[in-house]
């Protein structure tokens, strides 16, 4: 965003941060090619020098340069100086915690030339948010697309642009940005006359995120136990089936944890919230195969002649209980010691049944399975699923 102009001799300078306030526009489709921003180097590679104090962020540095040097931009390290510096910062007030970090760039207003760039990541932000180390790499790569010239991606896309950053790492787009400002190289000759200053300044949404999610289901309040982290949030808000059922408080060690009880086989979603019920996050879905146990499969039923016997080859959850009912009457119970088991019937059991069992599985924590019905086939015949 353009904030003025002055018409005065000067190089100019750009201040591109991470602000950590609000919320992605999932809709927005992704630029095929970045976008670019004024300034650039005079080739596709430069000089960096690293004031980290700790191994942990040198690591950080070198894992973002090196993806971008996997990606066509080769970012060398400085023996003791160079214009270009990167490192990181604790910023834990108010206004500190709007950015996880920024690109503050010095160029030539007419030329485009860069003079000097600060690269620089906000500790306190990644504390707040609960940014796991490959999310901050993510935003170290981020900043440093911006200090080799590229602009955001547009809102909600799937970029290391992306201008609230924290779950993408360099995409195509990224690179084609990228191969679109070196497809030549800059001459960067000085230009007589009265120069412009431009300051520019870039935010990059990044709200709270919600991870850690785990589930538990009880048969006997048919209840789904939900836990979970959401840093940075003040509630969460569960909804089943598309229906809001539940807000729970975040503590402040962003934990949140609550219990809803329901019936079917439906999707749940968790969406962060801020202190006024304003969205931070995208939903987090929780499907069926999270709290219910898998639906049993019969891969296989074989009933030959010469055996006597109907046997079922049944994929399932290893650990679960296999219950066959025959006109909602139990008729046997098996325990799947593995993910596929063999079960067996008798001719005696299948006296006068014919049709189907209607079969379900139970995994501990988990709910009961939907129903599956396996075909009680005929003597002589086999039926066989073939994936």
């Amino acid at each position: 965003m353009l904030k003025k102009k002055l018409a005065v001799p000067a190089s100019a300078l750009a201040l591109l941060g991470l602000f950590v306030t609000g919320s992605n526009n999932a809709e927005a489709a992704t630029k095929s090619i970045t976008p670019s921003l004024a300034y650039r180097y005079k080739q596709n590679n430069a000089y960096y020098y690293d004031l980290s104090t700790s191994d942990y962020y040198k690591d950080v540095w070198n894992t973002a340069t090196a993806a971008w040097k996997k990606n066509g931009f080769t970012w060398k390290k400085a023996a003791n100086h160079s214009k270009t510096t990167v490192s990181s910062y604790s910023d834990d007030t108010s206004s500190g915690l709007k950015y996880a970090g920024y690109d503050q760039v010095s160029y030539d207003l007419k030329t485009g030339k860069i003079i000097s760039s600060k690269v620089r990541l906000n500790r306190a932000v990644f504390k707040k948010y609960g940014y796991t180390k490959a999310e901050q790499i993510n935003v170290a790569e981020h900043e440093l697309g911006h200090a080799l010239g590229l602009d955001h991606n547009s809102s909600g896309s799937v970029s290391v642009m992306n201008p609230a950053n924290r779950s993408y790492s360099i995409k195509s787009c990224d690179v084609k940005g990228m191969e679109k400002i070196y497809s030549t190289a800059a001459s960067f000759d000085l230009v007589d006359g009265q120069e412009e200053v431009v300051t520019v300044t870039n935010y990059i949404p990044a709200s709270a995120k919600i991870s850690k999610v785990k589930t538990k289901y009880t048969s006997k309040t048919n209840s789904l136990s939900v836990t979970g982290q959401a840093k940075g949030a003040n509630s969460v808000k569960i909804s089943y089936n598309g229906k809001a059922v539940k807000n729970v408080k975040v503590d402040k060690k962003g934990k949140f944890k609550a219990s809803v009880k329901f019936t079917g086989y439906k999707n749940f979603t968790l969406i962060a919230q801020d202190k006024k019920g304003k969205a931070l996050t995208k939903a987090y879905k929780i499907t069926s195969d999270k709290y219910a146990t898998a639906k049993p499969v019969a891969v296989k039923a074989s009933h030959p002649e010469e055996a006597a016997k109907l046997t079922y080859t049944v994929n399932t959850t290893k650990g679960s209980k296999l219950n066959f009912y025959y006109k909602n009457k139990l008729v046997k119970s098996v325990r799947a010691n593995k993910k596929q088991v063999v079960v067996t019937f008798s001719e005696k059991e299948l006296a006068d049944k014919k049709g189907n069992f209607t079969v379900t599985a139970k995994a501990e924590n988990k709910k009961t399975s939907q129903k599956a019905k396996f075909a009680i086939v005929p003597v002589g015949q086999e039926q066989t699923l073939n994936y």
